[in-house]
């Protein structure tokens, strides 16, 4: 295997990328040390959100106290590679990062089910809007899940 692919928690080779989209779509070159927490982020992720629409993944991780790390990675010949970075992502914009992909078609959420355990579970995630985006009111912003399925274990292809 290529020095520049690394193995994700569910055995998908994911080839690790120095230029990288940051915020605001700013594209940016990864530093030694962004680059060896991007590789501990993808073979140790805490979730991996895989998006029902389109072949992206993004990989979560909280390191140290106070920090986190969201990757993104698309599907490219027969790898992922990794093409967005997000260090330390607010809570608004992962909110708002969830809101976009849950009302495109869902998201399939992939987390350990323990800290120390090699084995992930799966839930499926599908959101409902209930009007038309004219017609929007204060409820129909609060998210309704149409289905929301759970596997206790990830069969792996």
């Amino acid at each position: 295997m290529d020095r520049n692919c690394v193995l994700d928690s569910t055995s998908n080779p994911v080839l690790l990328n120095q230029h990288v989209i940051s915020y605001l779509g700013k594209s940016m070159t990864l530093s030694a040390d962004q680059s060896m927490q991007v590789s501990k982020n993808i073979t140790a992720s805490a979730i991996i959100l895989e998006m029902n629409d389109c072949l992206q993944r993004y990989y979560f991780r909280p390191y140290g106290l106070s920090n986190s790390l969201l990757t993104g990675a698309f599907f490219y010949r027969s790898y992922w590679r990794i093409e967005e970075y997000f260090e330390n992502p607010t809570v608004l914009f992962i909110l708002a990062f969830l809101r976009k992909y849950l009302t495109r078609g869902g998201i399939t959420l992939y987390r350990q089910k323990e800290i120390a355990g090699e084995f992930f579970s799966t839930i499926e995630l599908q959101f409902l809007c209930h009007c038309p985006l004219k017609q929007r009111s204060t409820e129909s912003l609060r998210p309704a899940f149409s289905s929301i399925k759970h596997s206790s274990q990830l069969t792996r292809s």
